[in-house]
């Protein structure tokens, strides 16, 4: 016991002492639960075999179809750190007082209910659980699992989770085979009464947006090297590590939104004319190659771009370079972070200047110049047309959103996703 802490060891010893006290008078195959009333008295004697359609009973942490002290350690356990219930099942009968939690209380609960001091409601009797399944799913969460009382209603749960499936495959109902057409279905927050126990598996109509994979080569500049020597990017690492990052968290987006899995290279040097380029803290000073004012440096930004297009490896559908520099603001107006090609003028090439501000702010820039290589175009380039939602990417007055450090499924508004539709395989926009 030495890895546990004093108040755990105490905790541990004075809830031993009573699993001893009573261990030896409860450990009959019978069990006996009370119906709830005001003093507990009506009395029950059933045989676990005796439980109807899978039900389990409140308190039966081990289980084994009985309730005895051995449920109370084995719920002192898991709160110490031991593997012990590892079964959803398991985890929702040892939650005795029902507020999402195995606690101290739990296990305190059940021994004064074994001697006879208290009846918690429920505790002791047979429950129907109901299990969530993400059927497939790949970003979010199935939602917690529930017990019912037998005979009891319960209301079904919603996605709470987020669960989503790649290319918008819509969430329709909960199922009890998970499969079209087969089986039962139940519409979430709906309200019913369970005669079993069983799992809902999530009911997903087909994606919106056809499976595809685009190989992507990631191309490196020697100004972003330099800055990320081993031991300072990520974890420890170098600039291999931190733009591998990048690009992978940039293609999350674009497989669960639109079922686009980005097959990307290892990261590969490329030496672009911004290598000569002397790195100051002053915006629009990026030495002499490469211009003094933000005029010059837009400039820049072309020769690069060209030069990388005229490099680009023709076995891969996307080339991307990253390369380093500054942001670049006179008055309201924001500078080149990168460059990237609609796919009616040529090959898809983009280059991404991440510059010293947030991880995130650079991933959300490459996802920025991928997404024109699509058919994106920015929020005021159409007077005309409805603006960009708050949080989508192609919105450049909303840069200080990009900072913020979460992998979000979907970060285009439904008019981008209008535009780039033609270009991603989509059944629908």
């Amino acid at each position: 016991m030495g890895r546990y802490s004093s108040r755990t060891k105490q905790l541990l010893a004075a809830l031993l002492y009573f699993l001893l006290l009573f261990s030896s008078v409860f450990s009959g195959a019978a069990i006996s639960f009370a119906e709830e009333n005001d003093f507990g008295t009506e009395q029950e004697s059933i045989s676990p075999s005796a439980l109807p359609n899978g039900a389990v009973l409140l308190g039966d942490a081990s289980r084994d179809d009985a309730i005895s002290a051995h449920d109370a350690a084995s719920m002192l356990r898991h709160m110490a750190g031991a593997t012990v219930l590892t079964d959803e099942v398991a985890l929702l009968c040892a939650d005795v007082n029902r507020d999402g939690q195995i606690t101290a209380a739990d296990a305190a609960a059940l021994l004064r209910w074994l001697a006879g001091l208290e009846n918690p409601s429920g505790l002791g009797q047979p429950h129907y659980y109901v299990l969530y399944n993400g059927n497939g799913h790949t970003a979010g969460l199935p939602p917690p699992g529930q017990l019912v009382k037998v005979g009891h209603a319960v209301t079904l749960r919603t996605n709470t989770g987020e669960l989503i499936k790649a290319g918008c495959a819509p969430f329709t109902w909960w199922s009890t085979t998970g499969v079209l057409l087969a089986g039962g279905i139940y519409a979430p927050g709906l309200t019913i009464t369970p005669t079993m126990s069983r799992t809902l598996y999530a009911l997903w109509n087909p994606p919106l947006y056809l499976a595809r994979t685009v190989k992507v080569k990631l191309w490196v500049d020697k100004s972003y090297r330099d800055a990320y020597p081993i031991g300072t990017g990520i974890s420890g690492g170098d600039w291999r590590k931190q733009t591998t990052d990048i690009a992978d968290r940039a293609a999350y987006s674009f497989y669960q939104t639109f079922n686009i899995t980005m097959d990307i290279s290892a990261p590969t040097a490329m030496d672009s004319p911004k290598a000569d380029c002397t790195h100051t803290q002053v915006p629009c000073q990026i030495g002499p190659t490469c211009g003094y004012d933000c005029a010059d440096h837009n400039s820049n930004a072309d020769k690069i771009y060209q030069y990388v297009n005229d490099r680009r490896d023709s076995n891969y559908g996307i080339n991307t370079l990253i390369y380093f520099g500054f942001a670049c603001r006179v008055g309201t107006t924001r500078y080149i972070y990168g460059l990237g090609n609609y796919p009616w003028n040529g090959p898809a090439t983009t280059i991404a200047m991440c510059q010293t501000s947030s991880h995130w702010e650079r991933i959300r820039t490459v996802q920025h110049e991928w997404s024109h290589t699509y058919g994106a175009y920015h929020t005021k380039e159409d007077p005309a047309e409805t603006p960009c939602t708050s949080t989508c990417i192609m919105d450049t007055d909303l840069w200080g959103w990009y900072d913020e450090p979460r992998l979000a499924p979907d970060v285009w508004c439904s008019r981008c996703k209008v535009a780039m539709a033609p270009y991603l395989g989509a059944h629908s926009p």
